[in-house]
């Protein structure tokens, strides 16, 4: 599992907490292969991201056992994992007929915002744009929401509070919460405190808790229930579960392995895209665009109600995305960046840092530097074997392009 792909969770935005538990991204598949995924009471959201065609995306119902999920060489997969809660609050759609299987999605199955198009989630191609349009998306209908989800106290229950408890809670009665969470999530209430029970007793028993205590604590009758009922959703037993290698069940124990090994540092470092603090997107977008060849991604308008692909001369942007092969920059204007980073709130614009970039071809970028109204160094070849200079650009940051002396000479 570990050289096949890589698996992460990322945490949603704090305004969408109460609706999206977490964001899970697989990548670096290096083979075709087949996952066991678990219940977990919660809806996903799946894009496939397709280099050369429009991503694939699907809807998951509610799992009620454990499933087979089909992961391919080269394509990365980013998933938003829904708490039940969000149902209702975030779709225009049931799960009555997801259950345990999954659809191509519709955006017709989300509500809609009248000036950001859920359709764009099919053209964008990293990992980064399609958090960043999730949050962006979901946050903005959660904001036209004034009502609270009848679902938010069952996902939190304890294991051992009765349906009634639950109803009472939330104001409707017995029989219409019942009701109610059949046509929405598609099982009934009493299956799926059952699968939140599970959930717990998998997460205990992740932690090295002994079984009896697991039984006692989540309510099963005896050690014969607790394994017939674990084997239900997972196909393994108790210890079946903990001998096998599998990507779920490590990255459920990750965040506790950090914990027990504080020492030993575990991040790992995916990805590092530099944010320029700027006075102004446009110009910076353009500058970028015509002396080094980056290409603009995404674009966030003044009134952060879309995600654009291009840019208009009627509208002022706080956020911007370049790229130019496999490196990626972001630009966000100054009063946003503040505003966002508390640090940098008394800080004025450039750093006593520089953005150290190897490259292949120095001399022609050079040359066109040399001859436009850019502030440079002169070129020279280091005592460490490279070959360099130095630009600033227009916001007053600096840029270092160094090349590898033999790959020049060659």
């Amino acid at each position: 599992m570990k050289d096949e792909f890589k698996y992460y969770e990322i945490e949603a935005s704090s305004k969408l907490m109460s609706c999206i538990q977490k964001y899970w991204i697989i990548t670096d598949v290096k083979i075709d292969k087949t996952i066991d995924v678990f219940p977990d009471g919660c809806f996903d959201l799946v894009i496939y991201i397709n280099p050369s065609a429009d991503n694939d995306i699907f809807l998951t119902g509610l799992w009620e056992q454990n499933i087979n999920v089909e992961i391919y060489k080269d394509i990365d997969v980013v998933g938003v994992r829904f708490n039940p809660s969000s149902i209702d609050l975030l779709f225009d759609c049931t799960l009555n007929e997801l259950k345990n299987t999954k659809d191509k999605f519709r955006k017709s199955m989300v509500k809609q915002l009248r000036d950001l198009d859920m359709s764009i989630l099919y053209r964008l191609k990293t990992i980064g744009e399609i958090l960043s349009f999730c949050d962006l998306y979901f946050t903005r209908i959660c904001e036209h929401q004034k009502n609270r989800s009848v679902f938010t106290d069952l996902y939190t229950a304890n294991t051992d509070e009765s349906v009634a408890d639950i109803a009472k809670n939330t104001g409707i009665s017995t029989r219409q919460l019942l009701r109610q969470h059949k046509d929405k999530l598609g099982i009934t209430t009493k299956k799926y405190i059952n699968i939140l029970r599970f959930i717990k007793a998998k997460e205990m028993l992740l932690r090295g808790v002994e079984s009896t205590e697991i039984v006692y604590t989540c309510g099963f009758s005896d050690q014969s229930h607790f394994i017939k009922e674990f084997k239900k959703y997972t196909s393994y037993t108790p210890e079946e579960f903990l001998n096998m290698s599998d990507f779920y069940k490590a990255s459920q124990n990750s965040s506790d392995s950090i914990k027990k090994q504080p020492k030993e540092h575990k991040m790992k470092l995916n990805k590092l895209s530099p944010n320029f603090a700027v006075n102004e997107i446009k110009e910076t977008v353009i500058f970028y665009e015509k002396h080094f060849g980056f290409k603009l991604i995404m674009a966030v308008p003044e009134n952060k109600n879309d995600i654009s692909q291009t840019l208009t001369d009627n509208e002022e942007y706080v956020y911007a995305i370049m790229q130019k092969d496999n490196t990626e920059i972001m630009f966000q204007r100054s009063d946003s960046f503040k505003e966002d980073i508390i640090f940098a709130k008394d800080l004025s614009i450039s750093a006593t840092v520089s953005f150290y970039m190897q490259i292949k071809g120095i001399d022609e970028l050079y040359e066109k530097l040399k001859n436009s109204n850019i502030e440079i160094t002169d070129i020279k070849t280091t005592w460490y074997g490279m070959k360099e200079f130095y630009a600033k650009d227009i916001n007053g940051y600096i840029l270092g392009f160094a090349e590898e002396v033999q790959q020049t000479q060659e």
